[in-house]
């Protein structure tokens, strides 16, 4: 192609595009090669017609101009509740068509709907209740549910609206509640409350009560056989007991302050000691009763706040429900766990009291004593109580933890001090109790003497020899060695104080139902040359090594001593159930030979299961404390001697 043929295409292309995109006529025009396309004055006439007045315009005149004979236009509208007018191109006059947004036609709408909801039957919001009449928060008022049943909320009584925790309520003139239920179906009665009821089964299968959680405390329905399935309604508690067949129980819910129906017989827990067997130091832990409707405590609480007080029958009548007070006292999960492992009669209830004073020596809690004055003043009033409300009264054993004041005390002298008074508890409780059995004592060992810079001590070594020579009037729970003391490395924590309590339940489990306990000890020690076997009583279960809990001193903390320092352990080891064999470094030539476990540790250090005097055999126990944890019977603090074979 030549320049000018090239030039004169160009024109013609500028020529196509100008009367396209410029003309103001309305048609198809052929822009070459046998194509066509619309002028663009004829794209914009379609555009404003399809697109029908969505294109406001300026002022009416240009609407005019810019549209074509039967389209719609819009113009801006100045109006304060409307955004554009919609007017229509007729022969090039403007017709008025509406306003949009248009506020009439929205009001007139919200008022349909209104009308619409208003003449429309409420819904329930509750499962199961396909008609109901329903307050603002569509909670049914009145209601059928779908199996037939009426459902109503009676709330027309005086003073109702004024009690926003109560669904229905008869209130005095001053709106005072005499009679109410809560929205939690709590049932409250002249401002006795039934509470807001929860019921549950506890215990192994074969051998589970029933519990109800009353305002949160809970109360004992049952203490025998095998209960289970509880369910609570309007104040009544069913459930399914199985014996020799399976029958279906019903019975009231326990009202607070009322004493199990099942309880004939009050069974008095003392407490007796020095600090540590008041909670020396400690904070109060159990604040919730074990047990409100079986076991109690006296009036002034299960200790006095002020330890020179003296005891008065107001502060031990009428009794109410244990919890601790002042301090974590042992005694009271003492009770506690001797109610969850079954430990006691299903007849029976327990009252806890404790009297004893800190830093005391037994000089000072003997017979004569504020203190022992003090005890025996609530053994004299609790048997006074006791019958008085109907039911048997006894002392099954004073619960004694003492020692440390004595620490330095021969072993035959501290021995002799505790049979005497355990004589005269048993005389005085005896007469002040009205009752024909015995009052044993109830004692652990102290293993805290490595805390007063002393290496042993006898006092324990005489505390379990008082339950080995006299089983009759002495028990020995055992030593205090696996619980972690306070920072003064003599006192306890207050968990520690529940796990002691815990660790005295078997054996006065054993006391209550006139048997006999003994704790982990050595029975005999025979050696053939350098080997000597010790067999020893495990309360439950085989001897075991445990250096989890307690941590080895060395030799599971077991030594051997005579009186020349002959020899040395070399090597422990289990041989089978509760037989433990040490080797020793030599054949021993000296005189009074003996095995010393736990007998020992360093002079300074705190008692606790990584510092003090203690060793690492247990039992196998299957007990638990309140928490789930296991509760050994680990081996005493004793020397026991040593037999030639």
């Amino acid at each position: 192609m030549s320049g000018q043929q090239t030039l004169q295409e160009l024109d013609r292309i500028v020529g196509t595009t100008n009367e396209l995109l410029l003309s103001p006529e309305v048609k198809m025009m052929d822009v070459g090669g046998g194509v066509i396309r619309p002028t663009n004055a004829m794209v914009m006439n379609n555009l404003a017609t399809l697109l029908g007045g969505a294109m406001p315009y300026a002022s009416v005149e240009l609407g005019l101009a810019g549209t074509v004979d039967g389209t719609n236009f819009s113009v801006l509208s100045s109006a304060q509740d409307e955004y554009v007018k919609v007017y229509r191109n007729q022969a090039g006059t403007a017709a008025y068509v509406d306003s949009y947004p248009n506020a009439e036609a929205t009001r007139n709408a919200d008022e349909m709907a209104r009308t619409a909801l208003s003449q429309t039957p409420p819904r329930s919001l509750a499962d199961g209740m396909p008609w109901a009449v329903v307050d603002q928060y569509y909670r049914a008022i009145l209601g059928v549910k779908e199996n037939g049943a009426a459902h109503a909320l009676l709330d027309t009584l005086p003073g109702l609206d004024l009690l926003g925790d109560y669904a229905w309520a008869v209130v005095d003139s001053q709106g005072v509640v005499l009679l109410g239920i809560k929205w939690s179906g709590e049932v409250v009665t002249f401002g006795q409350s039934t509470g807001a009821v929860a019921a549950y089964a506890d215990g192994p299968v074969g051998g589970q009560d029933i519990w109800v959680l009353v305002d949160g405390t809970p109360y004992q329905v049952t203490s025998s056989g095998d209960n289970f399935s509880p369910q609570v309604s309007s104040g009544r508690l069913s459930y399914i007991r199985r014996g020799a067949g399976v029958s279906s129980v019903t019975v009231d819910v326990p009202i607070p302050g009322s004493v199990a129906p099942f309880v004939q017989t009050l069974l008095h827990v003392i407490g007796y000691g020095q600090s540590l067997s008041m909670g020396a130091t400690s904070n109060v832990q159990t604040t919730q009763p074990p047990t409100a409707n079986r076991l109690l405590t006296i009036q002034s609480g299960v200790i006095l706040a002020d330890q020179e007080a003296t005891l008065t029958n107001e502060m031990v009548v009428p009794f109410k429900p244990l919890v601790s007070v002042e301090r974590e006292v042992p005694v009271v999960q003492l009770s506690a766990q001797l109610n969850r492992i079954r430990g006691i009669p299903s007849d029976v209830g327990l009252l806890t009291s404790a009297h004893g004073r800190n830093g005391r020596a037994i000089a000072q809690l003997s017979k004569g004593t504020l203190y022992y004055s003090n005890l025996l003043t609530a053994v004299t009033s609790a048997k006074a109580e006791a019958t008085r409300l109907g039911k048997a009264y006894r002392v099954p054993f004073v619960d004694w933890i003492q020692g440390e004041a004595d620490r330095a005390m021969a072993q035959a002298t501290y021995l002799a001090a505790l049979l005497q008074l355990q004589s005269d508890l048993d005389t005085d409780i005896r007469a002040a109790a009205d009752q024909a059995e015995p009052t044993p004592m109830l004692l652990d060992q102290i293993s805290n003497f490595t805390a007063y810079n002393m290496t042993s001590s006898f006092v324990p070594l005489a505390q379990l020899q008082a339950a080995l020579d006299y089983p009759d009037r002495f028990a020995c729970a055992g030593p205090k060695y696996w619980v972690p003391s306070n920072t003064d490395g003599i006192h306890l924590t207050a968990d520690s104080y529940t796990r002691i309590g815990c660790m005295h339940a078997r054996a006065g489990e054993a006391l209550i139902r006139g048997g006999r306990w003994l704790p982990t000890h050595a029975l005999s020690a025979i050696r053939t040359g350098s080997v000597v076997v010790v067999r020893f009583h495990t309360p439950s279960g085989p001897l075991t090594v445990d250096t989890g809990n307690v941590s080895d001193p060395g030799n599971w903390g077991v030594r051997y001593v005579d009186d020349a320092l002959s020899a040395s352990v070399s090597k422990v080891r289990l041989i089978g159930d509760n037989l433990l064999e040490v080797t020793l470094s030599a054949v021993p030539t000296g005189a009074n030979p003996y095995i010393g476990i736990a007998d020992a540790g360093v002079a300074g250090q705190p008692l606790g299961p990584t510092t003090g005097a203690r060793a690492c055999l247990r039992d196998n126990s299957p007990d638990r404390d309140g928490q789930g944890r296991p509760v050994y019977n680990w081996a005493c603090h004793q020397r026991i001697a040593i037999q030639a074979a």
